[in-house]
């Protein structure tokens, strides 16, 4: 229901949610769409997503265009103990 909109938009923009964009499908429903990491939504965002939306959210997932995305990354190691 749309009483859960901004609960699941904070969701979305918690879990580095990115491009999200609303649509209005009828009175009380909602479609929501963004990029998000694939690490985020296989941790728990089904279940943060039905708690905040008190059961009634669903999501489907598609692969991005493009799918991959460039970044900036190092490898750090951390000895400890020796």
């Amino acid at each position: 229901p749309v009483d859960h909109a901004g609960a699941v938009m904070d969701l979305i923009v918690r879990k580095r949610g990115t491009d999200m964009t609303t649509k209005p499908i009828d009175e009380v429903t909602w479609f929501f769409s963004a990029r998000m990491p694939w690490g985020e939504v296989v941790t728990d965002f089904h279940d943060e997503l039905k708690n905040v939306t008190a059961g009634y959210g669903s999501f489907d997932t598609r692969e991005a265009d493009p799918p991959l995305q460039e970044a900036d990354l190092w490898k750090e190691e951390i000895v400890l103990n020796g």
